[in-house]
């Protein structure tokens, strides 16, 4: 009698006894809760995101041909003189869009990031019947995604540009291609993975930033920018006069060994960074977020 039991029961104004886990309590990540929440996060800004795609694509098809068509005409010819405007056209209008996607998917998730949860959006955004690692991973899930497919399309832009102009054995070259990939091949999983994770932990640690600052004051903001951006221009002005004066980071990162570890370890990082920055901004949201 004295003891109190959890009553379950599926009802139009309770959660479904499915979402309950075995100690009765509402489970943090359901399925179909997040199905509905990633229409909701992808609605506001597919339009504008779909017409930058496809802007993106036809300036990459325009670039491979321009490239193409220079390679095989008379450097002397009038058409010549026409596929080269039209390549250097192509490679603004690549290069424009392509930032400007970049940019602006990262800064429309981060604002739309800090309206839902810290602004005008809060209230209606939280009376929504979702746990937080569902709202939180519905509007990173959708960033990352986005950000990912813009910068695979970019790479592979690049690369095709220079694979139908013929300059790929010159650029490979220079990079010392080959000698690279043979130095690092029992990292190069990593490095692939490693492209991913960071398009991820971007994403993650500014909606980090985003819970960090949201009651900061300006010019704490400001002193932080200034701090950040003056302790990387040391970092990798070092970097770059040290790389320039001698081969030693050279030399230290082509063992094959330093280099699987110092690979392994930015994946690790990587993992590590986004999974304490989702943790970060769920304990903010659940417990000091004040609208």
């Amino acid at each position: 009698m004295g003891v109190e039991e959890k009553v379950m029961v599926d009802s139009p104004f309770s959660v479904p006894v499915s979402d309950y886990d075995k100690n009765g309590n509402v489970k943090k990540v359901r399925g179909y809760v997040l199905k509905k929440l990633l229409k909701y996060e992808i609605k506001p800004i597919f339009t504008t995101y779909l017409i930058l795609l496809v802007i993106l694509v036809t300036a990459i098809i325009s670039t491979c041909s321009s490239a193409s068509l220079m390679k095989n005409l008379n450097p002397e010819s009038m058409g010549y003189y026409n596929a080269q405007l039209s390549l250097i056209f192509s490679i603004m209008l690549f290069a424009g869009i392509g930032g400007t996607l970049l940019c602006m998917m990262s800064i429309k998730t981060s604002n739309r990031f800090k309206k839902c949860f810290f602004g005008s959006h809060g209230y209606v955004m939280l009376s929504v019947p979702a746990t937080i690692e569902e709202h939180l991973l519905a509007k990173q899930i959708v960033s990352v995604v986005l950000n990912l497919i813009s910068t695979i399309l970019i790479i592979l832009g690049i690369v095709l540009a220079f694979t139908f102009g013929g300059g790929a054995n010159e650029v490979f070259k220079f990079a010392d291609f080959p000698a690279l990939c043979a130095l690092r091949k029992t990292s190069i999983i990593f490095k692939w993975l490693n492209v991913i994770l960071l398009v991820v932990f971007v994403v993650v640690a500014d909606n980090t930033l985003v819970c960090f600052f949201r009651n900061k004051s300006g010019v704490f903001k400001a002193l932080s920018i200034v701090i950040t951006v003056i302790t990387l221009e040391v970092f990798f002005g070092w970097f770059i006069n040290v790389n320039v004066s001698t081969n030693y980071i050279y030399d230290f990162l082509s063992n094959e060994t330093v280099n699987f570890l110092t690979t392994l370890f930015g994946t690790v990082f990587l993992i590590g960074g986004s999974i304490l920055g989702f943790f970060y901004q769920a304990r903010v949201l659940k417990n000091k977020i004040n609208l």
